[in-house]
């Protein structure tokens, strides 16, 4: 009768590789974003919290309000200072609107009035269009234009800002921020 020949060796490298495997996909990474100011690090934070942690309740999401708020508003005085300084002509109304919005200060609560003038002056008048055109020449957040389009929104009573808003907020981080998630069966730290 023949013999059949078997090899301990391998059958021991394929379940000491297996264990490995395990082991591997059970320990715990760490990921470090590094990267100079403005270059989205927290914006990916923010993300990675929505996809693959708990995302954000409606209590953290609470938390936003003035950083959202103060975005519109930092936005929409922004463009109106460059228009000024260009001398683009503004509507008698929104001249009149122009003037009161930047008398508003950042940590001001937005009520649906100051909603409608803000609206008023991003939808309608030319200077402030010709002066978001011209954006590459000054500092203006990458969500200027998604934020001014949402004021409607984000000035009714009980506003809560949603994931989007969440995501396109500029907060500015000077602090390690740590979070614990799961992204195809590796734990992150």
């Amino acid at each position: 009768m023949g013999s059949v020949c078997s090899n301990p060796e391998s059958s021991n490298d394929v379940r000491i590789s297996k264990n490995l495997q395990r082991e591997s996909t059970q320990k715990t990474q760490k990921l470090l974003l590094l990267g100079a100011g403005l270059a989205g690090k927290s914006t990916i934070f923010r993300q990675v919290a929505i996809l693959y942690s708990t995302g954000f309740d409606t209590k953290a999401r609470e938390n936003y309000i003035p950083a959202v708020t103060g975005n519109v508003l930092e936005s929409i005085k922004t463009l109106i200072y460059e228009a000024q300084k260009r001398d683009q002509e503004f509507s008698p109304q929104g001249l009149e609107y122009a003037a009161s919005i930047m008398k508003i200060g950042i940590d001001d609560p937005l009520t649906p009035s100051i909603g409608e003038m803000i609206s008023f002056v991003w939808k309608n008048e030319k200077a402030i269009a010709e002066a978001y055109q011209a954006r590459s020449s000054f500092s203006l957040g990458d969500s200027a234009a998604y934020m001014l389009d949402s004021v409607d929104r984000i000035c009714r009573p009980g506003y809560i800002p949603s994931e989007d808003d969440v995501i396109r907020v500029r907060v500015r981080t000077s602090s390690i921020v740590e979070m614990n998630f799961k992204m195809s069966n590796v734990n992150f730290l």
